[in-house]
């Protein structure tokens, strides 16, 4: 006998359901007929609102003409919503369905999510969580010693042209690759509250470097088991590059995060019909692809592995049942990404995210080229400050990880195949040679499988203490992460990394030029101490006018050679122009470990 009141609750809360749905459909319909309106505003006001966000007070690029393919995308993606606000509309039956089956599956997941994270860090040996609890403090020590090095030029420029503008620019205005948007957002959030110190500008980047920690530990748990999860944390949290990224403005560390999330959620999905679970891998992969578009990378060879699990592991309805949960995972997924980017979309186009010159497909010559190059360079740093023992070690263990597959449910044997499955097509179609960095969710894969081969060894040796086997693991885990982090600090390689450009004396040079500047003094600075001083000047608050004005109106020049970039006085000024040729004779000015400022006077 059904319960008072029981079926009038639940009536109500699908009839509220069901109004949500069509307020949806109102809010969908409205945006479309926003950008529709938004698309007969005339030019000068617009022009007059964006000039008063431009950091010269003059947007230049803003012209007659982008502001009409900029109308033109608005009346395409407001007709695309309308569309959107119809198919939502006459499908509100089945999404409310399906919100119905997420909000019953919520409860569920949590409580499993829940018993599996107590399983995977609490009910364990205590000196395991000791040791965990060690390498996640120290992860996190020796990138706190890097978050106030010198700014580079990557994470100036992000923060320059994009996380400190206005959130409606920050967000729209792809102006390059280099503009990782829900990175941008998260540093324009830390720079609203904490400022623009670099360790404000860094701390987004430096939170999820130190969750990718535990999140090792986790996918390495499920995927093998904690003596090997445990070894995997020790070489996340010392690995020279990924603390490198951790202490950089930039949105690797995300990337990685989603993708080891990504894991985590597959090793549960592969056997589970749980829609809120699905929901959230959808989610997850979305804010990958929204942080770097590369997610395509790891998403790729998840989605495979993923399918195979389903295929391989499950029988009949079961099967029908996963398969289809997984297509509708990946709708979500892609509808979020639209969403994410319809900003940008309709700001700066489709082409500013798909056909930019870093995803210009290159020559085959090219490749063929490079590729080997760029191998050999991801090698080097995947291995930096590590002693050559560890290297073989490693790489021993990597190899032996795949020759013991049997013992691991075949998975590193599955993980490599759909690794070279999906990558050598993709980068084949696409024809480019990605940047080293790209490759940091690959360096995940590589320590997680070596810690699991180089734990075989580790268990071999201990088993002649069986009762000491979780002590062992966890003093040598715990000292391998302490020795390594301190060796990562001693060598100073993070800090003297040339990766994403540096200028390490651009806060010297740009307190020295404040000081002595006058008034038209033109300084003569190329990519990347450009942005790096402009990112100094924009801290003390300083003009940076004389970054950018034209050099025939100058009455003196001041040319910031870049050293470590090979950058050369004649290269500098031939770049310029004549008008920097005729002047006097060039007077160091001054002279600093990894620049040199020399003065030339222009001729009346």
């Amino acid at each position: 006998m059904q319960e008072p009141g029981k079926g009038t609750v639940k009536m109500t809360t699908q009839t509220r359901l069901g109004q949500i749905l069509l307020y949806a459909a109102g809010a969908l319909l409205a945006g479309g007929l926003a950008l529709a309106a938004l698309s007969c505003v005339s030019f000068e006001p617009v022009k007059a609102v964006i000039d008063a966000m431009a950091i010269t007070g003059t947007a230049k690029i803003f012209t007659r003409d982008l502001y009409a393919q900029i109308m033109g995308r608005c009346r395409i993606f407001g007709a695309a919503l309308s569309a959107a606000a119809l198919l939502f509309f006459l499908g509100r039956e089945q999404i409310r369905r399906y919100i119905l089956e997420l909000a019953a599956s919520f409860a569920p997941f949590w409580k499993k999510t829940a018993a599996h994270f107590r399983e995977a860090f609490l009910q364990q040996e205590r000196a395991l969580s000791i040791a965990l609890l060690v390498i996640v403090l120290s992860a996190a020590a020796v990138r706190v010693l890097f978050l106030c090095q010198p700014m580079r030029y990557d994470e100036s420029a992000t923060f320059l042209y994009n996380a400190s503008r206005p959130l409606v620019v920050a967000v729209s205005y792809y102006n390059s690759p280099n503009n990782h948007l829900f990175h941008t957002l998260l540093v324009h959030l830390a720079h609203s509250i904490f400022g623009s110190a670099p360790w404000a500008v860094r701390l987004p980047a430096f939170f999820f470097g130190v969750l990718l920690v535990p999140a090792t530990f986790l996918v390495a748990r499920l995927y093998f088991n904690r003596y090997a999860a445990l070894l995997a944390a020790a070489l996340a949290a010392s690995s020279s590059a990924l603390v490198e990224y951790s202490a950089l403005a930039r949105g690797y560390t995300i990337l990685c995060f989603f993708t080891l999330l990504l894991f985590a959620l597959g090793a549960y999905l592969r056997r589970n019909s749980d829609a809120f679970a699905w929901f959230i891998f959808a989610l997850a992969a979305a804010l990958g692809f929204y942080t770097v578009p590369v997610m395509l990378y790891p998403f790729g060879i998840i989605a495979l592995l993923l399918f195979a699990s389903i295929v391989m592991q499950n029988r009949g309805r079961c099967r029908v049942l996963l398969l289809r949960q997984m297509f509708i995972s990946f709708l979500v997924a892609a509808a979020f990404t639209a969403l994410f980017y319809l900003p940008v979309f309709v700001v700066s186009g489709p082409g500013a995210v798909t056909g930019n010159w870093v995803v210009a497909p290159q020559t085959w010559s090219y490749l063929s080229n490079n590729l080997p190059v760029l191998l050999i360079s991801t090698w080097f740093q995947w291995n930096r400050d590590y002693p050559k023992a560890l290297d073989l070690f490693l790489a021993l263990g990597f190899l032996l990880s795949i020759l013991s597959y049997r013992r691991f449910r075949k998975f590193p044997l599955y993980l490599l195949s759909a690794t070279f499955i999906w990558l050598v097509p993709v980068i084949a179609a696409q024809r480019v040679v990605p940047a080293v960095r790209i490759w940091l969710f690959l360096l995940l894969f590589y320590l997680i499988l070596a810690a699991a081969g180089f734990g075989l060894l580790l268990e071999k040796a201990a088993a002649r203490w069986p009762r000491s086997k979780a002590m062992v693991f966890s003093v040598t885990a715990a000292a391998l992460s302490l020795c390594l982090c301190l060796r990562v600090i001693s060598a100073g390689t993070v800090y003297y990394s040339n990766e994403t450009g540096t200028l390490r004396d651009g806060a010297a040079i740009a307190a020295y030029l404040q000081e002595n500047l006058q008034p038209g003094d033109r300084v003569l600075a190329n990519a990347p101490s450009d942005a790096i001083l402009q990112y100094y000047f924009y801290r003390n608050g300083y003009p940076d006018r004389c970054l950018w004005f034209p050099v025939g109106e100058a009455k003196r020049i001041v040319v910031v050679v870049n050293e470590s970039f090979s950058h050369t006085l004649h290269e500098m000024l031939a770049g310029a122009g004549p008008a920097s040729l005729q002047g006097s004779l060039p007077r160091v000015l001054a002279q600093y470990e990894s620049a040199t400022l020399y003065e030339i006077n222009l001729k009346e």
